[in-house]
């Protein structure tokens, strides 16, 4: 296995920054897996793991390993070239974090619009314009701040953010809803 496979062809470069796709060939770096095993886990049909297997071993992302005797068919066995693949940013049509933030963006919007009753009009000492909110959703919550700091506090924040989200990762037991977690910080 490579440590590192460096992709060239756009159609792999596609591949990989398919949430599901990519999710398949991370699956296959620690271990090799059945087709069965990677269905179940990504919740999908056996006939459409069966497709993205095929596709990725088109693309030389994944390889089959052997295949295992069994009462009727073989059960072929999987598993990733590579430990880590890197995609150059020109092979990509959006960055990876794009389609997570799309899906944030969608799933405040929805817990926004649960949340809001409507709005108020109103002229006190000028014109305003008020939601008027229900209870918010749980678990829901869109904070934004700027702040003024030095390189260095802004080094501390970001540790201490993925040091929080890391927390929180290893807490996941896959019980209860599922949410989406976004922390940034960037120069204005």
């Amino acid at each position: 296995m490579l440590d590192e496979l460096t992709i060239h062809d756009p159609a792999a470069a596609a591949a990989m920054t398919e949430p599901r796709l990519h999710g398949i060939v991370l699956a296959l770096v620690d271990r090799e897996q059945g087709a069965v095993e990677l269905a179940r886990q990504a919740q999908m049909s056996l006939s459409l793991i069966g497709h993205h297997l095929r596709r990725l071993i088109a693309f030389g992302l994944i390889v089959e390993t052997r295949r295992e005797p069994r009462a009727g068919r073989a059960v072929a066995r999987y598993r990733a070239v590579a430990r880590s693949y890197f995609v150059p940013v020109e092979l990509s049509s959006r960055l990876s974090g794009d389609r997570l933030a799309d899906e944030l963006r969608a799933a405040l919007d929805r817990a926004r619009i649960r949340s809001i009753l409507g709005t108020r009009y109103s002229f006190e000492s000028g014109p305003r314009m008020r939601l008027v909110l229900d209870t918010p959703t749980p678990g829901t919550s869109e904070l934004w701040l700027r702040l003024h700091l030095t390189p260095d506090d802004a080094a501390a924040f970001a540790v201490d953010v993925r040091a929080l989200f890391e927390r929180y990762r290893v807490r996941d037991g896959g019980a209860g809803p599922r949410y989406i977690l976004h922390g940034a910080i960037a120069p204005e």
